[in-house]
């Protein structure tokens, strides 16, 4: 076999050496092995193979720890050089074997075009399965390379080699391009061949950070004379997170134009980027231009010293169950009348009639009620039926609604409407109805709703009660499905369930309004109500009711429900230690 042949073997199609992953192991040593390099003995820095990636000859030392290299071979070919030198030669190799066919295999995966692949010089390393995507400094001299395995998608750095920002090499020197840096070289590679196809490839330049985890200090320079530049990272947390990270470095580090981070609407999906932006035919440009706001500077956290609090007295709406001023959840099963029991709660706010259990009367307050499951007529007779005064109830019927209103976006309106009738008590019946963010999570649902909910609640000293019915995936016991997501039940103050309690030889079927959580006092027993019918026998009258509260305590039964066994079937949900 002709040398060369041998050498190209070394750096391409050798079998290699499965070695497992040693963190002991010198800085570069992991590097020439990805690359061919194997070392038939290795003693204290310096390892020694018994083929040249040169040449093909024996033998061939490297210096693990700096990645010097030498080719000791009988009639040396005399090469000699550094772990830079070294992974160049063997990215030149494999750039130079890749076929248009491997190219169009990976057209196929990353939706880019084969001229768009071969300008930003990918190779495809045939040894390992991988493509070699390489970052280039200001003179386009490659610093560092990635791997990238396109059937796992898994992209590694190379080791000993620091990270670089990728396309550096076509920065134009023109401060008022427009600069867009984005999260990963194909954004970068998908966002370059969008703008050389719309002919505005004078107008913005490109820039990528090798991941949303790094940005180094050193990097600002390239951003310094911008007078605009577009931070655009992928819609997720570790995305949403790093543009901050960049402005505030690039802040510290002198930079002085306007910076613009993307904010992505809510429709679009968890980890969407700037290639599939591209690969759904959206203009890029458009796109950030709405769509990214400027950064500003942070503001200083805002501290208050203890002895200038004034102390806050709590103002109960339900003495010694539910205060003023909170958001509440109310959940439970379909059919245990939880909207009637909100209907009875602003029929004696508005009339000022005692709470359940209460002797001592209130002054009338006006009600806000959101209503998607009963008709604005139907939802105000039924507050008559309990006593209460309609004139001082405001409904917000969905489907009278000529749009969707989200509640929780729609904050400065709700509150604008509280504040202009004093209003005290606020009902969403139900909750899910009047939200239109994604809930998916915990921490969505607490940024989405919860939280600008329980906040609205705090500033207007209004109550906020968000009814829920329980879901089928939610957990076996009462008290688990009345907390049901985390959110609710850690943002809520009042955390409250309706149960149905089963009939038993000893006992008839009970009905149990139940408070699971209440953090301004002592939790309360539950509180037992029945449903009169009203209705005469009319069947338009048919939803004529009325909630009848039993004052006797019901704490033993509550408990015994806890105890009851689950149901065969359901799964139990792990239960923090």
């Amino acid at each position: 076999m002709p040398a060369s042949s041998k050498a190209s073997q070394t750096c391409q199609t050798r079998p290699q050496r499965r070695n497992k992953p040693d963190q002991s192991k010198p800085k570069f040593q992991g590097t020439y092995e990805n690359f061919g390099t194997d070392f038939v003995r290795i003693n204290g820095k310096e390892g020694t193979a018994d083929q040249c990636p040169y040449c093909g000859k024996e033998k061939f030392t490297v210096n693990l720890e700096t990645g010097q290299f030498r080719c000791f071979s009988e009639n040396t070919c005399g090469q000699t050089g550094n772990a830079t030198t070294f992974i160049r030669h063997c990215y030149e190799q494999a750039k130079s074997s890749t076929t248009d066919k491997e190219y169009r295999t990976l057209k196929a995966v990353r939706d880019l075009s084969l001229q768009t692949l071969k300008r930003h010089g990918l190779a495809y390393h045939a040894a390992r399965s991988e493509w070699l995507v390489p970052f280039r400094n200001s003179e386009g001299s490659v610093v560092t390379l990635l791997r990238y395995n396109p059937k796992t998608n898994q992209k590694l750095n190379l080791g000993g080699f620091p990270q670089y920002l990728y396309g550096v090499d076509q920065l134009s020197d023109d401060p008022t391009r427009t600069l867009f840096l984005v999260e990963g070289p194909f954004d970068a590679m998908a966002l370059d061949a969008f703008i050389r196809i719309k002919k505005n490839h004078n107008k913005y330049d490109v820039l990528a950070v090798p991941s949303a985890s790094t940005f180094k200090d050193e990097w600002s320079a390239f951003l310094r004379e911008r007078k605009e530049v577009r931070v655009c990272f992928d819609n997720d947390s570790a995305g949403v997170n790093a543009q901050q990270r960049v402005v505030s470095k690039c802040r510290e580090n002198g930079v002085t134009g306007t910076l613009k981070i993307l904010e992505w609407p809510d429709s679009f999906p968890d980890k969407y980027d700037i290639a599939d932006l591209i690969r759904d035919k959206e203009s890029v440009v458009e796109f950030t231009r709405l769509h990214c706001k400027e950064a500003r500077a942070a503001k200083p956290l805002r501290l208050t010293r203890g002895d200038q609090i004034v102390p806050e007295k709590v103002d109960w709406l339900w003495p010694g169950r539910m205060p003023f001023g909170r958001f509440v959840s109310l959940s439970g099963p379909n059919g245990s009348q939880k909207s009637t029991i909100a209907k009875d709660f602003i029929a004696r706010g508005t009339a000022g009639k005692p709470m359940p259990g209460c002797t001592d009367h209130c002054e009338p307050f006006d009600c806000i009620l959101f209503t998607s499951e009963d008709s604005q007529a139907n939802a105000i007779k039924l507050i008559e039926l309990h006593g209460g005064d309609r004139a001082r109830v405001y409904i917000h019927d969905i489907a009278e609604s000529a749009e969707f209103i989200d509640v929780a976006k729609s904050v400065a309106n709700v509150e604008a409407a509280i504040r202009e009738h004093n209003v005290r008590l606020v009902v969403l019946d139900a909750l899910n109805s009047f939200i239109g963010g994604d809930i998916s999570t915990d921490s969505k649902a607490r940024r989405t709703v919860s939280s600008p909910l329980a906040k609205l609640a705090r500033r207007t000293g209004a109550t906020i009660i968000g009814i829920r019915n329980w879901g089928r995936s939610e957990a076996e016991s009462a008290s688990n499905k009345s907390l049901g997501s985390h959110s609710l039940s850690d943002v809520a103050r009042v955390v409250l369930n309706t149960q149905i309690v089963p009939e038993t030889d000893e006992s008839p079927e009970k009905t149990l309004l139940v408070w699971e959580k209440l953090s301004d006092g002592k939790q309360p027993e539950p509180l037992e109500y029945t449903t009169r019918d009203l209705s005469d026998g009319k069947p338009e009258n048919a939803y004529h009711r009325q909630i009848v509260w039993n004052e006797e305590r019901n704490k033993k039964i509550v408990d015994e429900l806890r105890k009851r066994p689950v149901k065969k079937g359901v799964r139990k949900r792990r239960q923090k230690g």
